[in-house]
């Protein structure tokens, strides 16, 4: 079986490997199952430290002694994107999707081609974007294929003085350039894409399950929505039907979380 999921760390002060990244493990345990020789892993993390981007990528991964918690805490960033993916078996190849950089932004999208009904459909819409990508991000294009210009045709719908011009995107306008990419794509039934300037995350997700988590020894007992935690995690996966303990359900559709209090979702 070969699954992806994409995953987010919103932190208002980033931390070091400890409790946290204990927790980030026995949680994608819980999803995915424990590591062993027989399971090949891959994954890519990425973050934004004082304006950098910050990318590790591990294709292939078989020792189940290296973790994904001790990449994913490495760069101190107040949001830090990983897409992981696993195989069981020699069928088939390890579905694999690379964080986009893209001066201070980073994002992945899960999908490997664009959305649409057949080929000679994706084909056109693949030429509109490519044909509505500002020179700045057209050139930009380093890993080829549909995922990083799905990130692109994101960032493509930030004004690049009012949004991608500034040290921190507003959150609002996050959410108004995913919904105008979203009606681009026609609303596809199926997509999963996180981006973001290092401070703020914004997801457009349909389909498959959208997990919201608090580390246990930060989430007091109350909902998420009446709490101010320090950090959340946001795991978005494919074709994973398991749950883990303290997780919700996040619904569909477009959403943002910013690492400054009240750490919180908001919709639009």
């Amino acid at each position: 079986m070969n699954s992806l999921a994409l995953a987010a760390l919103i932190q208002l002060q980033p931390q070091a490997a400890g409790a946290l990244s204990a927790w980030i493990e026995e949680t994608f345990e819980a999803l995915l199952g424990p590591p062993d020789e027989r399971l090949s892993r891959g994954w890519s993390v990425g973050g934004v430290h004082g304006g950098e981007t910050l990318v590790q990528s591990r294709p292939l991964v078989r020792d189940p002694r290296v973790r994904l918690a001790d990449d994913l805490l490495r760069a101190p960033s107040h949001c830090t994107l990983a897409t992981h993916s696993q195989q069981r078996g020699e069928d088939g190849g390890l579905a694999r999707a690379t964080i986009t950089r893209f001066q201070r932004w980073i994002g992945v999208a899960a999908e490997p081609d664009l959305p649409a009904s057949d080929p000679a459909t994706r084909d056109h819409l693949r030429r509109e974007i490519e044909a509505n990508l500002p020179g700045y991000l057209a050139r930009s294009r380093t890993l080829g294929g549909d995922r990083e210009l799905l990130v692109l045709a994101a960032l493509a719908h930030l004004d690049p003085a009012s949004a991608l011009g500034k040290a921190y995107v507003d959150p609002s306008e996050l959410r108004r350039a995913l919904r105008q990419l979203d009606q681009q794509l026609g609303s596809p039934s199926t997509i999963h894409l996180m981006i973001s300037d290092g401070r703020s995350l914004g997801v457009l997700h349909r389909g498959g399950h959208g997990l919201v988590m608090q580390p246990p020894i930060l989430r007091p007992a109350r909902a998420l929505a009446d709490t101010k935690p320090q950090s959340v995690a946001l795991l978005l996966a494919l074709n994973v039907d398991a749950a883990a303990e303290g997780a919700e359900e996040v619904g569909e559709g477009i959403l943002t979380i910013s690492a400054r209090p009240p750490l919180e979702i908001e919709r639009g």
